[in-house]
């Protein structure tokens, strides 16, 4: 089996949370506002389920599922809580991610539209499958349509 590149590794990660719906602008720590997109999700367990959900989902995709192959339990892990804590950031939660930015992250990978659109079409497979209502996924597609310029760098 192959083992991934520290690259492939930190495509993953920053490919996965963007599709996660994630803004690059930090929280404030604190308890979320009761009308924020993070208590209409449904909190931490509900976005950390939607991750679990998505995360498999990229790993059966035969766009996606490559990039999965070979990681480690340890290095799965760092992903899952990655999009978490970006997911739950992003949408006014009280969580704070520290990982590396959209734009780093996937300066060198070459992510192509056909990657981008495997991604998002996995959330919002995710989405369905947790019946997510409108208003919430149009905001989640929303914050992902922002990263697009920044993940996706090859035509």
């Amino acid at each position: 089996m192959i083992r991934p590149t520290l690259s492939v590794r930190a495509f993953l990660l920053a490919v996965c949370l963007a599709a996660a719906g994630c803004a690059s602008a930090p929280a404030t720590p604190g308890t979320p506002r009761s009308n924020s997109l993070y208590v209409r999700l449904g909190g931490y367990d509900a976005i950390a389920a939607l991750v679990d959900n998505f995360i498999a989902r990229m790993g059966k995709d035969t766009i996606t599922a490559p990039f999965f192959a070979g990681l480690t339990p340890l290095e799965g892990n760092r992903i899952r809580q990655g999009i978490i804590d970006q997911l739950c950031q992003a949408s006014g939660g009280p969580c704070i991610y520290t990982g590396p930015s959209m734009k780093e992250a996937h300066k060198d990978l070459g992510i192509t539209p056909a990657v981008w659109q495997a991604e998002v079409g996995e959330m919002n497979a995710a989405m369905d499958h947790y019946h997510i209502g409108r208003d919430e996924r149009n905001e989640v597609l929303a914050i992902i349509r922002t990263l697009e310029p920044e993940i996706v760098t090859k035509p």
